[in-house]
Protein backbone atom coordinates (compact mmCIF):
# COMPACT_ATOMS: atom_id res chain seq x y z
CA UNK A 1 0.00 0.00 0.00
CA UNK A 2 2.84 2.58 0.79
CA UNK A 3 4.14 2.15 -2.36
CA UNK A 4 0.89 2.87 -4.62
CA UNK A 5 0.85 5.81 -2.38
CA UNK A 6 4.45 6.55 -3.17
CA UNK A 7 3.29 6.29 -7.03
CA UNK A 8 0.22 8.25 -6.92
CA UNK A 9 2.35 11.33 -5.22
CA UNK A 10 5.37 10.74 -8.00
CA UNK A 11 1.93 11.30 -10.39
CA UNK A 12 1.45 14.18 -9.01
CA UNK A 13 4.58 15.88 -8.94
CA UNK A 14 4.64 16.56 -12.56
CA UNK A 15 2.24 19.06 -12.07
CA UNK A 16 1.96 20.31 -8.00
CA UNK A 17 5.78 20.11 -6.65
CA UNK A 18 7.75 23.55 -6.11
CA UNK A 19 11.10 23.52 -7.48
CA UNK A 20 13.24 26.24 -6.58
CA UNK A 21 16.15 27.57 -8.58
CA UNK A 22 19.97 27.96 -7.41
CA UNK A 23 20.06 31.87 -6.74
CA UNK A 24 21.53 34.24 -4.26
CA UNK A 25 19.03 35.21 -1.50
CA UNK A 26 18.41 35.98 1.88
CA UNK A 27 18.23 31.90 3.45
CA UNK A 28 16.86 33.37 6.70
CA UNK A 29 17.21 36.75 9.05
CA UNK A 30 16.82 36.66 12.88
CA UNK A 31 16.19 40.01 15.07
CA UNK A 32 15.98 39.66 18.67
CA UNK A 33 16.39 41.70 21.92
CA UNK A 34 18.39 40.98 25.03
CA UNK A 35 16.31 39.96 28.58
CA UNK A 36 16.43 43.12 30.58
CA UNK A 37 18.06 45.29 28.12
CA UNK A 38 16.28 48.04 26.08
CA UNK A 39 18.60 47.84 22.79
CA UNK A 40 21.50 45.33 22.29
CA UNK A 41 24.12 45.53 19.15
CA UNK A 42 26.43 42.82 17.96
CA UNK A 43 29.42 44.18 15.85
CA UNK A 44 31.41 41.10 14.75
CA UNK A 45 31.21 37.42 13.86
CA UNK A 46 33.22 34.57 14.35
CA UNK A 47 32.42 30.78 13.42
CA UNK A 48 33.34 28.35 16.30
CA UNK A 49 35.30 24.86 16.43
CA UNK A 50 31.71 23.30 16.09
CA UNK A 51 30.87 24.54 13.16
CA UNK A 52 28.68 27.25 14.66
CA UNK A 53 29.08 30.77 15.21
CA UNK A 54 29.13 33.62 17.72
CA UNK A 55 28.15 37.77 17.49
CA UNK A 56 29.52 39.54 20.01
CA UNK A 57 28.46 43.18 21.21
CA UNK A 58 26.93 44.34 23.99
CA UNK A 59 23.46 45.66 25.37
CA UNK A 60 22.54 47.66 27.97
CA UNK A 61 19.55 50.17 28.92
CA UNK A 62 18.33 54.21 29.03
CA UNK A 63 20.86 54.89 31.56
CA UNK A 64 23.83 53.46 29.56
CA UNK A 65 24.98 50.39 31.64
CA UNK A 66 26.15 48.59 29.35
CA UNK A 67 27.50 45.10 29.20
CA UNK A 68 29.11 42.73 26.56
CA UNK A 69 26.68 40.70 24.62
CA UNK A 70 27.77 37.31 23.41
CA UNK A 71 25.21 34.71 21.05
CA UNK A 72 26.15 31.07 19.58
CA UNK A 73 23.97 30.28 17.06
CA UNK A 74 23.54 27.36 14.52
CA UNK A 75 23.74 27.87 10.36
CA UNK A 76 19.89 27.70 10.54
CA UNK A 77 19.76 30.71 12.89
CA UNK A 78 18.95 28.85 15.60
CA UNK A 79 20.17 30.49 18.79
CA UNK A 80 22.08 28.28 21.38
CA UNK A 81 22.64 30.62 24.05
CA UNK A 82 23.30 34.06 25.05
CA UNK A 83 25.18 35.77 27.48
CA UNK A 84 26.12 38.81 29.18
CA UNK A 85 29.72 39.92 30.48
CA UNK A 86 30.36 42.92 32.81
CA UNK A 87 30.41 44.43 35.94
CA UNK A 88 27.01 45.73 37.01
CA UNK A 89 28.78 49.17 39.00
CA UNK A 90 31.03 49.41 35.26
CA UNK A 91 29.76 49.44 31.40
CA UNK A 92 31.33 47.80 28.68
CA UNK A 93 31.23 47.71 25.54
CA UNK A 94 32.36 45.04 22.86
CA UNK A 95 33.32 45.43 19.74
CA UNK A 96 34.82 42.39 18.20
CA UNK A 97 35.18 39.15 18.99
CA UNK A 98 37.49 35.92 17.17
CA UNK A 99 37.81 32.23 18.04
CA UNK A 100 40.81 30.95 19.80
CA UNK A 101 43.03 27.78 19.49
CA UNK A 102 41.38 26.16 22.91
CA UNK A 103 38.18 26.49 21.10
CA UNK A 104 37.11 29.75 23.52
CA UNK A 105 37.08 33.18 22.29
CA UNK A 106 38.52 36.46 23.18
CA UNK A 107 36.49 39.59 23.00
CA UNK A 108 38.11 43.30 23.11
CA UNK A 109 36.33 46.51 23.28
CA UNK A 110 36.27 49.56 26.28
CA UNK A 111 35.27 50.71 29.63
CA UNK A 112 34.96 53.40 31.52
CA UNK A 113 36.56 53.29 34.50
CA UNK A 114 35.34 56.98 35.98
CA UNK A 115 32.77 58.63 33.90
CA UNK A 116 35.57 60.93 31.61
CA UNK A 117 38.10 58.12 31.52
CA UNK A 118 37.48 54.92 29.40
CA UNK A 119 40.03 51.97 29.04
CA UNK A 120 40.92 49.28 26.55
CA UNK A 121 39.65 46.09 27.52
CA UNK A 122 40.41 42.57 26.82
CA UNK A 123 37.78 39.21 27.79
CA UNK A 124 38.54 35.42 27.40
CA UNK A 125 35.71 32.91 27.91
CA UNK A 126 35.72 29.46 27.52
CA UNK A 127 33.80 27.43 24.32
CA UNK A 128 30.01 28.40 26.85
CA UNK A 129 30.65 32.14 26.56
CA UNK A 130 31.55 32.11 30.41
CA UNK A 131 34.55 34.33 31.60
CA UNK A 132 37.93 32.78 32.48
CA UNK A 133 39.82 36.25 32.48
CA UNK A 134 39.57 39.82 31.98
CA UNK A 135 42.51 42.25 31.61
CA UNK A 136 42.09 46.05 31.57
CA UNK A 137 44.68 48.47 29.71
CA UNK A 138 45.19 51.90 31.03
CA UNK A 139 46.96 53.86 28.40
CA UNK A 140 47.62 57.42 30.61
CA UNK A 141 44.58 58.95 28.60
CA UNK A 142 41.63 60.04 29.60
CA UNK A 143 40.50 58.13 26.16
CA UNK A 144 40.78 54.97 25.13
CA UNK A 145 39.14 52.79 22.73
CA UNK A 146 39.83 49.21 21.25
CA UNK A 147 38.28 48.19 18.55
CA UNK A 148 39.64 45.17 16.99
CA UNK A 149 41.61 42.09 18.23
CA UNK A 150 43.01 38.90 16.42
CA UNK A 151 45.26 35.78 17.89
CA UNK A 152 48.36 36.03 16.40
CA UNK A 153 50.43 32.96 15.08
CA UNK A 154 52.09 32.50 18.68
CA UNK A 155 48.90 32.18 20.43
CA UNK A 156 49.05 35.57 21.56
CA UNK A 157 46.78 38.42 20.78
CA UNK A 158 47.28 41.85 18.55
CA UNK A 159 44.85 44.69 19.33
CA UNK A 160 44.08 48.29 17.60
CA UNK A 161 42.24 51.72 18.37
CA UNK A 162 43.12 54.90 19.92
CA UNK A 163 43.69 56.53 23.00
CA UNK A 164 43.74 60.34 23.84
CA UNK A 165 41.02 63.03 24.06
CA UNK A 166 37.30 61.69 22.84
CA UNK A 167 35.85 64.85 23.97
CA UNK A 168 36.76 67.44 21.40
CA UNK A 169 35.04 66.10 17.43
CA UNK A 170 38.17 65.93 16.00
CA UNK A 171 40.24 65.64 18.88
CA UNK A 172 43.91 64.97 20.04
CA UNK A 173 44.26 61.04 19.33
CA UNK A 174 47.27 58.41 18.88
CA UNK A 175 47.14 55.14 17.15
CA UNK A 176 47.48 52.25 19.59
CA UNK A 177 48.94 48.87 19.06
CA UNK A 178 49.31 46.47 22.05
CA UNK A 179 51.18 43.05 21.52
CA UNK A 180 50.11 40.27 24.65
CA UNK A 181 50.78 37.36 25.81
CA UNK A 182 48.19 34.28 25.22
CA UNK A 183 46.78 35.31 29.04
CA UNK A 184 46.98 39.08 27.98
CA UNK A 185 48.86 40.09 31.01
CA UNK A 186 50.62 42.65 32.64
CA UNK A 187 50.82 46.49 33.17
CA UNK A 188 51.89 48.65 30.61
CA UNK A 189 55.43 47.49 31.47
CA UNK A 190 55.04 43.81 30.93
CA UNK A 191 53.10 43.88 27.46
CA UNK A 192 55.45 42.02 24.89
CA UNK A 193 55.20 45.44 23.07
CA UNK A 194 52.75 48.66 22.75
CA UNK A 195 53.40 51.03 19.61
CA UNK A 196 51.79 54.90 19.44
CA UNK A 197 52.24 56.74 16.11
CA UNK A 198 50.45 59.78 14.98
CA UNK A 199 50.01 59.57 11.44
CA UNK A 200 51.70 62.43 9.08
CA UNK A 201 52.18 64.25 12.15
CA UNK A 202 48.05 64.75 12.15
CA UNK A 203 46.48 65.65 15.51
CA UNK A 204 43.34 62.57 14.63
CA UNK A 205 44.66 59.53 14.56
CA UNK A 206 42.28 56.23 14.52
CA UNK A 207 42.70 52.87 14.15
CA UNK A 208 39.99 50.22 13.73
CA UNK A 209 41.13 46.48 12.32
CA UNK A 210 44.77 45.03 12.55
CA UNK A 211 45.91 41.68 10.96
CA UNK A 212 48.81 39.48 10.89
CA UNK A 213 50.65 39.29 7.88
CA UNK A 214 51.93 36.42 6.08
CA UNK A 215 55.55 37.97 7.03
CA UNK A 216 55.07 38.10 10.42
CA UNK A 217 54.60 41.77 10.96
CA UNK A 218 51.16 43.24 11.27
CA UNK A 219 48.64 45.86 8.82
CA UNK A 220 46.80 48.60 10.22
CA UNK A 221 43.74 50.52 8.61
CA UNK A 222 42.35 53.69 10.10
CA UNK A 223 41.62 57.31 9.45
CA UNK A 224 44.14 60.28 10.53
CA UNK A 225 43.49 63.95 9.54
CA UNK A 226 42.94 67.48 11.73
CA UNK A 227 39.88 69.52 12.01
CA UNK A 228 39.29 69.96 8.37
CA UNK A 229 39.47 66.31 6.62
CA UNK A 230 40.59 62.71 7.71
CA UNK A 231 42.15 60.45 5.42
CA UNK A 232 42.49 56.58 4.64
CA UNK A 233 45.51 55.02 6.64
CA UNK A 234 47.42 52.00 6.18
CA UNK A 235 50.60 51.37 8.47
CA UNK A 236 52.55 48.51 8.02
CA UNK A 237 54.03 47.01 11.40
CA UNK A 238 57.44 44.44 11.78
CA UNK A 239 56.90 41.92 14.50
CA UNK A 240 57.93 44.08 17.44
CA UNK A 241 55.55 46.86 16.13
CA UNK A 242 57.78 49.04 14.03
CA UNK A 243 57.11 50.93 11.43
CA UNK A 244 57.92 50.12 8.12
CA UNK A 245 55.57 51.97 6.26
CA UNK A 246 52.92 54.11 6.15
CA UNK A 247 50.77 55.37 3.43
CA UNK A 248 47.42 57.71 3.24
CA UNK A 249 44.44 57.85 0.85
CA UNK A 250 42.44 60.67 -0.55
CA UNK A 251 39.16 60.04 -2.00
CA UNK A 252 37.22 62.35 -4.69
CA UNK A 253 34.71 62.88 -1.65
CA UNK A 254 37.65 64.65 -0.08
CA UNK A 255 37.43 62.40 3.40
CA UNK A 256 37.71 59.22 3.74
CA UNK A 257 37.69 56.56 6.45
CA UNK A 258 39.62 52.94 6.69
CA UNK A 259 37.14 50.83 8.61
CA UNK A 260 38.56 47.28 7.78
CA UNK A 261 41.55 45.29 5.90
CA UNK A 262 42.62 41.98 4.36
CA UNK A 263 45.98 40.76 2.73
CA UNK A 264 45.44 40.00 -0.79
CA UNK A 265 46.72 36.76 -2.02
CA UNK A 266 49.40 39.12 -4.07
CA UNK A 267 50.98 40.52 -0.91
CA UNK A 268 49.43 43.47 -1.14
CA UNK A 269 46.38 44.83 0.83
CA UNK A 270 42.68 45.65 0.01
CA UNK A 271 41.18 48.37 2.80
CA UNK A 272 37.64 49.34 2.51
CA UNK A 273 35.53 52.22 4.23
CA UNK A 274 33.46 55.32 3.52
CA UNK A 275 33.81 58.61 1.88
CA UNK A 276 32.49 61.54 1.88
CA UNK A 277 32.11 64.90 4.03
CA UNK A 278 29.39 64.95 6.73
CA UNK A 279 27.74 67.83 4.73
CA UNK A 280 27.12 65.27 1.38
CA UNK A 281 26.02 61.66 0.59
CA UNK A 282 28.42 59.28 2.28
CA UNK A 283 29.88 56.39 -0.45
CA UNK A 284 32.10 53.29 -0.31
CA UNK A 285 35.17 53.95 -0.89
CA UNK A 286 37.81 50.81 -1.72
CA UNK A 287 41.39 50.93 -2.43
CA UNK A 288 44.26 47.77 -3.58
CA UNK A 289 47.60 48.59 -2.98
CA UNK A 290 50.85 46.75 -3.40
CA UNK A 291 52.84 45.11 -0.77
CA UNK A 292 54.53 48.68 -0.17
CA UNK A 293 51.16 50.51 0.16
CA UNK A 294 50.98 52.08 -2.71
CA UNK A 295 47.78 52.44 -4.77
CA UNK A 296 47.52 49.74 -8.04
CA UNK A 297 43.10 50.17 -7.88
CA UNK A 298 40.49 52.34 -6.41
CA UNK A 299 36.84 52.40 -6.51
CA UNK A 300 34.03 55.06 -5.12
CA UNK A 301 30.46 53.38 -5.14
CA UNK A 302 27.67 55.57 -4.22
CA UNK A 303 24.41 53.20 -3.07
CA UNK A 304 21.45 55.20 -2.40
CA UNK A 305 22.08 58.54 -0.26
CA UNK A 306 24.56 57.11 2.10
CA UNK A 307 26.56 54.09 2.28
CA UNK A 308 29.50 52.59 4.49
CA UNK A 309 31.65 49.40 4.40
CA UNK A 310 32.39 48.52 7.87
CA UNK A 311 34.70 44.69 6.96
CA UNK A 312 36.36 43.11 4.88
CA UNK A 313 37.54 39.65 5.21
CA UNK A 314 39.47 36.96 2.67
CA UNK A 315 37.19 34.80 0.48
CA UNK A 316 37.51 30.88 1.30
CA UNK A 317 37.34 30.61 -3.16
CA UNK A 318 39.61 33.87 -3.39
CA UNK A 319 39.24 37.59 -3.98
CA UNK A 320 37.27 39.23 -0.59
CA UNK A 321 33.47 39.77 0.99
CA UNK A 322 32.59 43.15 2.62
CA UNK A 323 29.71 44.35 4.80
CA UNK A 324 28.24 47.11 5.62
CA UNK A 325 25.10 49.42 4.64
CA UNK A 326 23.38 51.04 1.64
CA UNK A 327 20.52 53.56 2.54
CA UNK A 328 19.85 51.90 5.64
CA UNK A 329 19.88 48.45 4.54
CA UNK A 330 22.47 45.99 5.09
CA UNK A 331 24.96 45.49 2.59
CA UNK A 332 26.97 42.61 1.23
CA UNK A 333 29.77 42.59 -2.03
CA UNK A 334 31.84 40.21 -3.37
CA UNK A 335 35.22 41.56 -4.69
CA UNK A 336 37.76 39.65 -6.59
CA UNK A 337 41.50 39.85 -6.08
CA UNK A 338 42.30 43.20 -7.58
CA UNK A 339 39.16 44.84 -5.63
CA UNK A 340 36.93 45.00 -8.46
CA UNK A 341 33.30 43.84 -7.65
CA UNK A 342 31.96 41.19 -8.56
CA UNK A 343 28.14 41.39 -6.95
CA UNK A 344 27.08 43.87 -4.47
CA UNK A 345 23.76 42.28 -2.13
CA UNK A 346 21.20 44.78 -0.73
CA UNK A 347 18.79 43.13 2.13
CA UNK A 348 16.57 43.92 5.10
CA UNK A 349 12.80 45.55 5.57
CA UNK A 350 12.32 49.45 6.62
CA UNK A 351 13.83 49.02 9.52
CA UNK A 352 17.60 49.78 8.72
CA UNK A 353 19.70 47.26 9.10
CA UNK A 354 23.21 47.12 9.57
CA UNK A 355 25.57 44.49 8.75
CA UNK A 356 28.68 44.91 10.55
CA UNK A 357 30.87 41.83 10.13
CA UNK A 358 30.38 38.88 7.99
CA UNK A 359 31.85 35.20 7.25
CA UNK A 360 31.99 33.50 4.71
CA UNK A 361 31.91 29.55 4.78
CA UNK A 362 33.73 27.43 1.90
CA UNK A 363 30.46 26.45 0.03
CA UNK A 364 29.75 30.37 -0.53
CA UNK A 365 26.96 30.85 2.53
CA UNK A 366 27.38 34.35 4.03
CA UNK A 367 26.65 35.23 7.88
CA UNK A 368 26.37 38.00 8.75
CA UNK A 369 26.24 39.80 12.78
CA UNK A 370 24.68 43.60 12.89
CA UNK A 371 21.94 45.81 14.54
CA UNK A 372 18.27 47.02 13.38
CA UNK A 373 17.35 51.09 14.53
CA UNK A 374 14.32 50.41 15.68
CA UNK A 375 14.35 49.09 18.06
CA UNK A 376 17.80 48.49 18.51
CA UNK A 377 17.89 44.81 18.35
CA UNK A 378 20.20 41.97 17.14
CA UNK A 379 19.95 41.61 13.64
CA UNK A 380 21.22 38.11 12.11
CA UNK A 381 21.37 37.00 8.94
CA UNK A 382 22.67 33.94 6.09
CA UNK A 383 22.83 35.10 2.66
CA UNK A 384 23.66 32.09 0.01
CA UNK A 385 22.70 30.46 -3.18
CA UNK A 386 19.86 28.26 -2.38
CA UNK A 387 20.61 24.86 -3.90
CA UNK A 388 17.74 23.33 -6.82
CA UNK A 389 15.82 21.03 -5.08
CA UNK A 390 12.19 19.85 -4.58
CA UNK A 391 10.72 21.38 -1.52
CA UNK A 392 9.59 18.57 0.56
CA UNK A 393 12.01 15.84 -0.69
CA UNK A 394 13.71 16.12 2.66
CA UNK A 395 15.81 12.68 1.76
CA UNK A 396 17.09 13.67 -1.62
CA UNK A 397 14.91 10.99 -3.78
CA UNK A 398 13.77 13.03 -6.13
CA UNK A 399 9.80 13.14 -5.17
CA UNK A 400 8.15 13.76 -2.22
CA UNK A 401 6.39 11.35 -0.29
CA UNK A 402 5.60 8.97 2.87
CA UNK A 403 9.15 8.40 3.00
CA UNK A 404 10.03 12.21 3.33
CA UNK A 405 7.54 11.85 6.21
CA UNK A 406 9.43 9.04 8.23
CA UNK A 407 12.76 11.30 7.39
CA UNK A 408 12.11 14.25 8.60
CA UNK A 409 9.86 12.74 11.91
CA UNK A 410 13.43 10.50 12.53
CA UNK A 411 15.63 13.98 12.11
CA UNK A 412 13.28 16.05 14.51
CA UNK A 413 12.76 13.18 17.35
CA UNK A 414 15.44 11.09 17.10
CA UNK A 415 18.65 12.57 16.16
CA UNK A 416 18.50 11.36 12.72
CA UNK A 417 20.04 13.39 10.07
CA UNK A 418 19.06 16.89 8.81
CA UNK A 419 16.81 17.59 5.74
CA UNK A 420 19.18 18.10 2.44
CA UNK A 421 18.86 20.86 1.67
CA UNK A 422 17.63 21.76 5.15
CA UNK A 423 15.29 24.24 3.52
CA UNK A 424 13.87 21.14 1.75
CA UNK A 425 12.13 20.26 4.99
CA UNK A 426 10.43 23.62 5.51
CA UNK A 427 7.24 22.53 3.50
CA UNK A 428 5.12 25.54 5.35
CA UNK A 429 8.15 28.28 5.42
CA UNK A 430 8.29 29.06 8.50
CA UNK A 431 11.78 29.58 9.05
CA UNK A 432 12.11 26.14 10.55
CA UNK A 433 11.68 22.30 10.50
CA UNK A 434 9.78 20.85 13.14
CA UNK A 435 6.76 18.94 13.64
CA UNK A 436 4.39 21.60 12.05
CA UNK A 437 6.36 20.66 8.79
CA UNK A 438 5.60 17.19 8.73
CA UNK A 439 1.87 17.41 9.35
CA UNK A 440 2.08 19.82 6.53
CA UNK A 441 3.40 17.57 4.29
CA UNK A 442 1.06 14.57 5.43
CA UNK A 443 -1.59 17.19 4.19
CA UNK A 444 -0.03 17.46 0.81
CA UNK A 445 0.57 13.87 0.35
CA UNK A 446 -2.81 12.10 1.69
CA UNK A 447 -5.45 14.91 1.46
CA UNK A 448 -4.81 17.42 -1.66
CA UNK A 449 -3.34 20.14 0.69
CA UNK A 450 -1.32 22.81 -0.68
CA UNK A 451 2.31 21.88 -2.26
CA UNK A 452 5.28 22.15 -0.58
CA UNK A 453 6.22 26.00 0.23
CA UNK A 454 3.42 27.33 -1.31
CA UNK A 455 1.16 27.71 1.56
CA UNK A 456 -0.76 30.43 0.04
CA UNK A 457 -2.06 28.28 -3.10
CA UNK A 458 -1.19 30.04 -5.59
CA UNK A 459 1.11 27.86 -7.44
CA UNK A 460 4.41 30.46 -6.73
CA UNK A 461 7.28 29.46 -3.73
CA UNK A 462 7.07 31.37 -0.62
CA UNK A 463 10.15 30.12 1.06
Amino acid sequence: MRYSIAILVLLLLFDASVSVAQDLDTIWTRQFGASESSFVITKSICSTHDNNFLAAGYCGDSSNDLDIFLVKFDSHGDTLWTKTIGDPTVSEEGMYCVSTYDYGFIITGFKPITPDNHDWSLVKTDPEGNSIWERVYHLGDPQSRSYFVEETTDKGFIMCGYSGDDYSSRGDRSVVIVKTDSLGEGELSSWEWISKFDINGNQDNRSYCVRQTVDGGFIVAGATGSSDVMDMFLLKLDQVGDSVWCQSYESPGGESWGRSVAQASDGGYLVVGQDGVESLPHGIYVVKTDGGGNVLYSWQYQLGSDCDLYSVNRHPAGGFIASGQASGDALLMRLDDIGDTLWTFVFGTSEQEYAQDVYASADEQYYTAGWVMVPTEVYLAKVGYLPSYICGDANVSGAVDIDDVVYLIAYIFSGGPEPVPYESGDTNCSGGVDIDDVVYLISYIFSGGFAPCDPDGNGTPDC
